[in-house]
């Protein structure tokens, strides 16, 4: 191979690989916070201990049964394996101490944004950043009572995966998709009664990834009364003008 040769080809080789990293940024980029702790979780075994009901006193609390759910509590837990307010208590670090799992510290390991990650997901999770808005509350019960955050995570806030959809994730509420998915309320309404508006369903580019997509958003009509449908659509809007939920 001659040098103009080798070098063409090192450029080839050197645009596919920017161009399989650019696409891999454009598929994440709009991953937020609680996905990455989940994911995050997954990774380092987390979900091993804290999947379930936990029917065993001695045995780790699952996530969505988690009683302490401010910022700076679930740091200590995740850095240090108990808060401080635990390590002052004989009695309560003793009984920890004792038992057969015991949470590990993971001081060192994780960076701080993967804390925060981390703890964006358990507040999620838990729904612990709700407010009294009753219509609020109510709608985040309907999407519970429909499934709706099997798919788009907790609080909708998540992004799992789907192989064969544009991204690779199903578009979590909160995030930058939502506004190029769902262009006004009466498409969110579509989205849900439906499974996909018609403007989407009229662009041949658009349906292609849809039909193609392996998780596919199910239709709701009939299943859905217009007074849930209202409290549903007033969640997302409140969701859509949160900050992440970081580390509040």
């Amino acid at each position: 191979m001659t040098p103009r040769w080798r070098t063409a080809g090192l450029g080839l080789v050197a645009a596919a690989m920017c161009g399989v990293t650019a696409l891999a940024w454009w598929r994440s980029a709009n991953i937020g916070p609680v996905q990455r702790g989940a994911d995050l979780a997954l990774s380092q075994g987390c979900q091993g201990c804290h999947t379930g009901l936990g029917e065993a006193p001695q045995l780790p609390r699952s996530f969505s049964e988690l009683d302490v759910l401010d910022s700076s509590t679930l740091r200590e837990w995740i850095l240090d394996g108990m808060p401080r307010r635990v390590r002052e208590d004989h009695e309560l670090r003793e009984a920890l101490m004792s038992a057969p799992i015991q949470m590990p510290a993971w001081r060192g390991r994780l960076s701080g944004g993967q804390v925060d990650d981390l703890i964006a997901y358990l507040r999620s999770v838990a729904g612990a950043d709700l407010p009294d808005d009753p219509a609020i509350r109510t709608g985040y019960a309907v999407a519970e009572r429909l499934g709706c955050f099997l798919c788009h995570g907790p609080g909708g806030r998540g992004a799992g995966r789907n192989p064969r959809s544009l991204k690779g994730y199903i578009p979590p509420w909160d995030g930058p998709d939502f506004a190029e998915l769902v262009a006004d309320d009466s498409e969110l309404r579509e989205w849900i009664l439906d499974g996909r508006p018609q403007r989407l369903q009229a662009n041949r580019l658009a349906r292609f990834f849809l039909d193609r997509q392996v998780i596919r958003m199910p239709a709701f009509r009939g299943q859905v009364k217009d007074d849930e449908f209202l409290a549903l659509e007033t969640y997302i809007k409140w969701l859509r003008r949160q900050e992440p939920p970081e580390s509040r």
